[in-house]
């Protein structure tokens, strides 16, 4: 059931007042569909920048937010490492729940969180991921159309300045979510996971780098990721900052910061190929070539669509649900152990057809 005309569907609490924080406002500022009621962290700046922007009371501590009256739902976007407390705390006070990726540092992490919303009855939706894009639910129907005929492989390359912003030590940790590949790697897998009709990856084999002078930890890394069916999927990442994928291919709007994580998706089959540019798809098959509009939004809106969707009497779970958010955690933890390994990893994780 929608709400009634000019009210809210949803009221939102945000727990975290970082990064994260400020690009959600940034894609809800004008969204009818939410009011941001409240926030939480523990840093005086952050809570009075969130009160000035957003009018919201802004609390040091989450249980005071989740005491807070009127919050249905609460957004998880503190440091990686709290995801775990702050998803259970949240489900335990019956709110439906949206965390950023990375979900959680561990894969057993994630299942805890998974097993505390069902157990509270609450929706949890694994979100922050650029698989939540409408460029990439575009190519999903366009996949499933038949277009490309049998889908046979995914890429994803992309460059950024991952490297080059400043780090707090946590950020570069790997044993609290911190790190390169934790941080990056969740919109690359997710994506290629989605094209790929929620398929089980059956087995990684992947490498990392570190080569900077300036910040000597781990700057690039490479996957290839072997599906149910036959599917291949190869991942490539740079995040020194030299190029950028948004200089390869000039965009502006929401489709560069696709660019800017996902980097340059490219979805091949036995008739065709298809990816995403600009505000369009360019698709290229045996019949010729053309493009397709891409519905507006971004992968904020994207989580929270999914949200409300699955809030509606009868409806099912969201697509991007903590089940899926642990499979894509478990594809992204085997990518570190294959580097540090140098062997070839093999996933137990069943898949999620969606």
């Amino acid at each position: 059931m929608s709400a009634p005309e000019g009210r809210p569907e949803i009221r939102l609490g945000i727990v975290g007042l970082g990064l994260a924080a400020r690009m959600v406002l940034d894609s809800l500022v004008d969204d009818p569909r939410i009011a941001v009621v409240a926030g939480a962290d523990p840093a005086e700046p952050s809570r009075a920048e969130f009160a000035r922007r957003t009018g919201a009371a802004a609390y040091p501590d989450v249980a005071e937010l989740l005491d807070a009256p009127g919050v249905d739902a609460v957004w998880v976007a503190s440091p990686t490492r709290f995801h775990r407390a702050h998803v259970e705390a949240a489900a335990a006070a019956g709110k439906d729940v949206i965390v950023e990726k990375p979900m959680a540092p561990t894969v057993d992490d994630c299942a805890a969180m998974v097993t505390a919303a069902d157990k509270a009855g609450v929706l949890l939706v694994a979100g922050g991921v650029r698989s939540l894009d409408p460029a990439f639910a575009a190519m999903r129907d366009v996949i499933g159309s038949g277009a490309l005929g049998t889908l046979r492989h995914l890429s994803a390359t992309a460059h950024t300045g991952w490297l080059l912003r400043d780090r707090a030590p946590a950020d570069l940790d790997e044993s609290l979510g911190g790190g390169i590949v934790f941080n990056q790697a969740p919109h690359q897998v997710d994506t290629v996971r989605l094209l790929a009709g929620g398929a089980a990856v059956r087995s990684v084999l992947a490498t990392t780098a570190t080569w900077s002078e300036r910040r000597p930890v781990v700057g690039q890394f490479r996957a290839e990721l072997d599906f149910d069916g036959g599917l291949t999927a190869v991942l490539c990442y740079d995040g020194h900052g030299y190029l950028r994928s948004t200089d390869l291919v000039r965009v502006e709007g929401p489709a560069s910061s696709v660019l800017a994580d996902a980097g340059l998706v490219v979805a091949s089959g036995s008739r065709g190929a298809v990816r995403p540019h600009g505000d369009h798809l360019q698709l290229v098959t045996d019949d010729g070539a053309q493009d397709i509009p891409i519905s507006p939004g971004d992968a904020t809106t994207g989580a929270v669509a999914e949200l409300l969707a699955a809030r509606r009497p009868g409806a099912g779970p969201p697509r991007h649900c903590g089940e899926w958010g642990r499979a894509t955690l478990e594809v992204v933890a085997a990518i570190g152990e294959s580097a540090r390994t140098r062997t070839r990893v093999l996933l137990a994780e069943k898949g999620l057809h969606t």
